[in-house]
């Protein structure tokens, strides 16, 4: 893989730029080296240079870009990655040796297509390339499209979940190429609220003694009590525990979540409270009734914007509404913190239209270069498979339940990662 890389970079060189591949070095005018890391040690070599971008290019919305992110899904998911002939395609600018950007891609295989998507997926929630404020102004994002358009190693590229204003989002809409899903990223703007209860001031009167009433109703089950794990021991049993809740309650909705259900996916989210971003905390939101876990919440807090990534609930609860109590909890929490976002991710949900009075547009990038590689982003990604999808998500439980066992599928239907649905209950 690498030697093919490295020749098709050395064939690049008419195109003006400046590129490095592992032979060496070309000064073009933009006075740019790109560079490919497609193995462990390359990627590894990356750490501190990468960390340090991290710490340039600021907390803005790339928390699934940080090294300590792509680092412990790719050490616990490398097994599984060499089983399914997954690559690593990180792409690289420096200038002057300064690293400006990062491009965190692999090539995975889907329907006998080698597609180009962003490491970490399903798991990641946004999509995009790690570069200081100045890498675009300088041609480097231009540099890595042109080369990545002059591969012949793969068929399709999806790059998903480019939220807007994040660093490549305004260069992937000029390129002018096929969007095969449109969606929104919800979020609670906090900036208003010094303390919790000018946020419930805010509310209008109803919504404040629906939230009194959930809550009383709760604790009328027993002793409700709130707790805050960062990293860590705790961290990890937070996360035991609400991958299992979770679990239950999509085999119940005979749902199925990818990631959640993934093999690796404990040890993924556990090992993250040991391997921490510079300016980040992962976070286990615990609320206990009576002593017992009733509703969890796991998320991350990098600067000012917490990433609300995973919700779950005690299903012999719902009648009491847990996962509601437990996010208002949360919320009183974030703007304590000085948090200025509450992010409830991309994922489409009816109960965030209550929690959240931000919609960020975000959409999947898709540029088939083969002709199969076309016909399946325009085709499967961007019609039939969503089509397929919000039919079998809109039956009753029952109904889908006999559809899958029907399909050999169990009671589990593929479905992106649901960042707090439970939490609704």
């Amino acid at each position: 893989m690498r030697d093919i890389l490295e020749r098709e970079a050395a064939a690049a060189l008419d195109t003006g730029y400046a590129v490095r591949g592992k032979a060496g070095a070309h000064v073009g005018p933009v006075h740019a080296d790109l560079a490919f890391a497609t193995t462990r040690a390359d990627f590894a070599a990356l750490k501190h240079d990468w960390t340090a971008l991290e710490r340039e290019s600021g907390p803005a919305l790339n928390f699934f870009q940080t090294y300590a992110w792509l680092w412990s899904w790719f050490e616990t998911h490398e097994a599984q990655l060499q089983a399914d002939n997954t690559e690593l395609l990180i792409v690289t600018t420096r200038a002057g040796g300064r690293l400006t950007s990062v491009w965190p891609l692999m090539i995975v295989r889907e329907a006998g297509l080698r597609v180009v998507r962003w490491m970490s997926e399903p798991h990641l929630q946004y999509g995009d390339a790690l570069a200081t404020s100045d890498a675009e102004r300088m041609g480097h994002f231009r540099q890595v499209w042109d080369e990545l358009m002059s591969l012949r190693t793969w068929d399709t590229m999806v790059l998903s979940k480019s939220l807007k204003g994040s660093r490549l989002h305004g260069f992937l809409e000029a390129q002018n190429i096929l969007t095969c899903n449109d969606g929104v990223a919800s979020m609670l703007d906090l900036t208003p609220y010094r303390t919790p209860q000018d946020y419930y001031s805010a509310l209008s009167r109803s919504r404040r003694k629906r939230t009194k009433r959930r809550r009383n109703k709760l604790a009328g089950v027993g002793e409700l009590n709130f707790s805050v794990h960062t990293d860590g021991p705790e961290f990890a049993a937070a996360v035991q525990t609400a991958l299992e809740l979770k679990q239950q309650w999509l085999v119940e909705n005979a749902l199925q979540s990818q990631t959640i259900f993934g093999a690796e996916t404990q040890d993924f989210l556990g090992e993250l409270g040991n391997c921490t971003p510079a300016g980040a905390h992962h976070i286990a939101a615990v609320m206990t009734v009576g002593g017992k876990p009733a509703a969890i919440e796991i998320g991350f807090l990098r600067g000012d914007h917490y990433y609300a990534y995973l919700g779950a609930f005690d299903g012999s609860l719902r009648d009491y509404s847990p996962g509601k109590v437990q996010m208002a909890m949360m919320v009183e929490w974030c703007i304590e913190q000085g948090a200025e976002k509450y992010d409830l991710l991309g994922t489409p949900a009816l109960y965030k239209s209550e929690w959240t009075d931000t919609a960020v547009e975000m959409r999947d990038y898709c540029y088939g270069r083969t002709l199969w590689g076309y016909v399946y982003t325009r085709v499967w990604l961007g019609l039939l498979r969503p089509t397929a999808k919000a039919m079998l998500e809109n039956l009753s439980v029952e109904h889908r339940r006999r559809v899958l066992a029907l399909l050999g599928a169990g009671p589990r239907v593929d479905r992106p990662r649901e960042s707090g649905e439970p939490i609704a209950g």
